[in-house]
């Protein structure tokens, strides 16, 4: 059986990945919170918040090292 193809833009594909990725987020964040409590769904949200922005940084920096390298 030949199915016919379909040619998504990179921009569809991108949306279609963050919004899978969001509805995951949110399934697993209520499930730990229904478990957990709030108060430590509240500080895994701050403490996982701050890791992605530790990351995002150091990552910067070290592209803007290279950068000034060259």
């Amino acid at each position: 059986m030949n199915l016919p193809s379909i040619h998504w833009s990179s921009d569809v594909r991108q949306l279609l990945f963050i919004g899978t990725s969001v509805l995951t987020a949110i399934a697993l964040s209520y499930d730990y919170m229904a478990r957990e409590g709030l108060l430590d769904a509240f500080l895994a949200f701050i403490g996982t918040s701050l890791l992605l922005a530790l990351i995002v940084i150091v990552s910067v920096l070290l592209s803007d090292r290279s950068l000034d390298s060259d």
